[in-house]
């Protein structure tokens, strides 16, 4: 069986936690399948991470060290350095180093990030920015702030800080900000000040600052006094005891002299630094020795720095690698010695041994080009996937390659250069190699005009896939005859069911058909009650008048009442009767005019009373009571008096009709806040729930065929919501009805 480590994934668990897993795959003999093992990694990544860190750290640390060892050349040197490594620790934007003139108390900055105009402006020799107290000493804004409490702090919401003053004009906008003041002893003589990382700043950041403003204070004092150098041995003892490696002075005979941090070193080499008797050089690995020796003879000969890395050999006879960064002092031009940091990156070294096999072994084709186009370097599975051998593989130059111009990858690869992004390209192409591949590459820029390509073989998958789009046209095929004869199917339905519904509509336009000619009927009837109103009135008008005249005839003419008292009776009735019949044929002219429905003011108990002479015969003849309860103070409405008495009249018939003989009909009329009400109560049959909320839809009526439309109570409910009104109704089966008119008051 044919083992292979791919390159560890990273998984992002339920809780949200983010686990590195390596996976070997292991092809199982006579199968196609895979037996695939992941092994967590994450704490290994997680070490590799913090070694990478802790060397960072170690590497500006160690660096500041030499610069104390050595004497700066000038302020601009040091703040230069200390800002450079400031910002990389924290991944700072912008920033700036100063020192403090201790005479004028200025706060003089010689170094900087440019964050306005021309007023930040360094360029040139001898250039400052002056920073001045105030006229108490003390230093304003958000960037004095350390210099007065003598403490570093940072702050990720520098606008709300209480010392926050706002900006100078044209100045960057300030997202974070990070101070650290430079103390000896607790004198300030400079400030480190940083702002916008972009993730914010953190405890570990401020720790790290402070150190780093620590050692700037000791290479500041450094320029003005020895003795105060000395007085801090302790405390610079302490900051390099935080180095990750182990601080180191070389003397003369080659015999270290420990500074700190012995522990961080294990085995022979160890040991050897203990014991004065042993030289350090004799455990360095035999391949390495010659090559380290030379390196370092040069610091003997002249003051210089040197960082390099070898294998030391341990007291349990396995290999350590150690990286060594040293610079030599002399003084008066005789060499005093070496000072130096020495870091074990055995993990490290295995890492990038790891790092290197996984890119060896990855199913993945990787190659890297320099800036001619040369490749550089490969792995073995670029060979197999383009069918050339190593040898061929390195020998390419992509400038020079057919098949990179007429395959467009060759663009892709500039203008992944040019725009310094990662550029995906799928090609199907025939190899230099003459292997016909399809490949899904990725174009990977790195600095220098370096480039990374990386190709992965989907000549299978694509086959695949378009296997699988034949099938799913063939699927798609079957699917759609299916689909068609099930829409033929659902058609025929709705078919049938619109035929259905058609016999229903058109039973119902029958009906409405009916109930219009019943209603023209009504029309007519009406318009016929007008006009024989019309013939009666004028007779009627004619004998009240001869009626009248005949008592005038007998007064002029003294005839006695006692005399013809019979006769003076039917005059009498005659009048009487005459009278009523006009009254009569004048409501049931209003009631049959054509109204234009002109809305003026109406006064309800009179449009009630108007309504109950039209109907009382009717009220008598069915021995039902009619009762009357007027409020004599009821406010007039805004309305259409034809109107509302058609509904009063409509509303007195309903209930006559549900109303047996010897019951009641009772109306009652009162005024409550904005509203007029009127009450229709009967003593009648009553009306089913059922029924209750249908009774006001047209051409519903429960009437036998022929004695009703089913349209009086729909009209009365129009007419109502017309004067912005309400039509109510309670019932009860067999007790009563209660029908209630709501119309707004004026």
């Amino acid at each position: 069986m044919e083992s292979h480590e791919l390159h560890p994934n990273r998984y992002v668990k339920k809780n949200g936690e983010i686990v590195h897993l390596l996976w070997t795959a292991v092809l199982l003999p006579e199968t196609d399948l895979i037996f695939g093992i992941g092994r967590d990694i994450t704490t290994r990544k997680k070490a590799e991470q913090d070694l990478q860190e802790k060397f960072q750290y170690s590497k500006v640390f160690a660096e500041m060290s030499s610069k104390m060892v050595e004497k700066p050349s000038n302020e601009e040197d040091l703040t230069d350095l200390v800002l450079k490594y400031a910002k990389t620790l924290t991944k700072s934007n912008y920033g700036y180093v100063s020192i403090i003139d201790q005479k004028t108390k200025d706060n003089i900055v010689y170094t900087h990030s440019k964050m306005m105009g021309v007023d930040c402006d360094l360029t040139g020799k001898d250039q400052r920015i002056v920073f001045p107290p105030n006229e108490d000493g003390s230093y304003p804004r958000l960037w004095g702030h350390a210099l007065n409490t003598k403490r570093s702090f940072y702050t990720n919401t520098p606008n709300n800080h209480r010392f926050f003053r706002g900006l100078p004009k044209d100045h960057i906008s300030i997202n974070n900000f990070l101070s650290a003041p430079a103390l000896i002893e607790d004198k300030v003589v400079g400030q480190i000040a940083l702002a916008n990382k972009e993730e914010g700043y953190n405890e570990n950041d401020l720790d790290l600052i402070s150190q780093l403003a620590s050692l700037f204070a000791v290479a500041v004092n450094r320029k003005t006094t020895e003795d105060l150098m000395i007085a801090s041995e302790s405390k610079y003892r302490r900051l390099i005891g935080n180095i990750v490696g182990l601080v180191y002075c070389e003397k003369p005979n080659g015999y270290l002299d420990i500074v700190s941090n012995l522990n961080r070193l294990n085995g022979y080499f160890k040991s050897a630094l203990i014991q004065n008797d042993l030289h350090w050089k004799q455990y360095i690995h035999p391949d390495d020795r010659a090559r380290v020796l030379k390196e370092q003879a040069l610091l003997v000969e002249a003051p210089g720095t040197l960082v390099h890395e070898y294998r030391v050999i341990g007291a349990d006879k396995k290999i350590y690698h150690i990286q060594d960064s040293k610079r030599s002092f002399f003084h008066k031009g005789i060499f005093q010695g070496i000072d130096g940091v020495a870091i074990d990156i055995t993990e490290r070294k295995k890492s990038e041994e790891i790092k290197e096999k996984l890119i060896q072994y990855s199913p993945i084709g990787i190659s890297l080009y320099d800036t001619s186009g040369q490749c550089i370097a490969a792995n073995k599975s670029i060979s197999a996937i383009l069918g050339g051998t190593y040898e061929q593989i390195m020998a390419q130059n992509y400038n020079q390659l057919e098949t990179w111009r007429k395959t467009g990858l060759y663009q892709k690869a500039l203008q992944a250069l040019q725009q310094n992004v990662v550029k995906n390209y799928e090609v199907d192409i025939i190899s230099s190699f003459g292997k016909s591949v399809v490949l899904d590459c990725h174009l990977i820029p790195f600095e220098q005009n370096y480039l990374m390509l990386m190709i992965n073989d989907v000549t299978e998958q694509k086959q695949n896939e378009i296997k699988e789009k034949e099938l799913l046209v063939a699927e798609a095929v079957a699917q759609s005859e299916k689909e068609r004869s099930d829409r033929l199917e659902k058609v025929n339905t709705e078919l049938i069911k619109m035929r259905d519904e058609l016999t229903i509509k058109n039973k119902d336009l029958q009906e409405t058909q009916v109930a219009l000619i019943q209603s023209a009927k009504m029309s007519a009837v009406g318009q016929l009650a007008a006009g024989v109103a019309h013939e009666i009135n004028n007779p009627l008008t004619g004998v009240l008048g001869s009626a009248k005249n005949i008592l005038r005839y007998a007064e002029i003419h003294n005839i006695k009442q006692e005399n013809l008292q019979k006769i003076f009776e039917w005059i009498d009735d005659i009048i009487v009767n005459s009278k009523r019949c006009k009254v009569i044929t004048g409501n049931l002219l209003n009631f049959s005019r054509l109204d234009r429905v002109q809305k003026t003011s109406v006064n309800i108990n009179k449009v009630l009373n108007e309504s109950i002479q039209l109907v009382c015969a009717k009220f008598k003849a069915a021995n039902v009571s009619l009762e009357t309860t007027f409020d004599d103070s009821l406010p007039m409405i805004h309305g259409s008096t034809s109107e509302l008495q058609q509904v009063c009249i409509n509303l007195l018939i309903n209930a006559l009709h549900a109303t047996p003989s010897g019951g009641k009909v009772s109306i009652k009329t009162t005024f409550e806040n904005k509203y007029v009400l009127i009450y229709f109560r009967d003593t009648g049959c009553g009306i089913s729930k059922d029924n209750l909320d249908k009774i006001f839809d047209a051409f519903f009526t429960t009437k036998p065929p022929g004695e009703g439309t089913g349209l009086g109570l729909s009209i009365c409910y129009t007419i109502i919501q017309n004067h912005a009104g309400e039509i109510l109704i309670e019932s009860v089966v067999g007790e009563y009805s209660l029908f209630t008119l709501k119309i707004p008051r004026i």
